[in-house]
């Protein structure tokens, strides 16, 4: 995110914090609120209209194998689409 936003070093600081605060960043979704979006509009309003570039490149960044780490609701899923493609042949 500090790659898009590099004058935004409080507000990224602040979301570290937050996500940091909980288990799983799964565990910040608890109200509609609440959602990682919403907090991170909250603290950097301009991502509202760059979320669409801004999160897959973030998430790129991140790594598949660390997300699927953190958030183990993700990763039970992406297991579900794995086996299906196991018997499908893709």
């Amino acid at each position: 995110m500090s790659l898009f936003y590099l004058d935004q070093g409080k507000a990224i600081t602040n979301l570290i914090t937050i996500a940091e605060g909980v288990d799983s960043p799964e565990l910040i979704n608890e109200r509609p609120e609440l959602a990682p979006s919403k907090r991170i509009i909250k603290e950097i309003p301009e991502y509202d209209d760059n979320k669409a570039l801004v999160g897959p490149t973030v998430a790129k960044e991140i790594g598949i194998q660390q997300i699927r780490q953190k958030c183990r609701h993700f990763h039970d899923w992406m297991c579900q689409i794995e086996k299906l493609t196991e018997v499908v042949g893709v």
